[in-house]
């Protein structure tokens, strides 16, 4: 669970453009 847009933005650890990018996700 992430507190995107419903984005997995680390889900293979890596950075991914999403439309709620405020923190830094490594």
């Amino acid at each position: 669970d992430y507190p995107l847009g419903g984005i997995a933005v680390e889900y293979k650890g890596a950075q991914i453009p999403a439309p709620d990018q405020r923190r830094s996700y490594s």
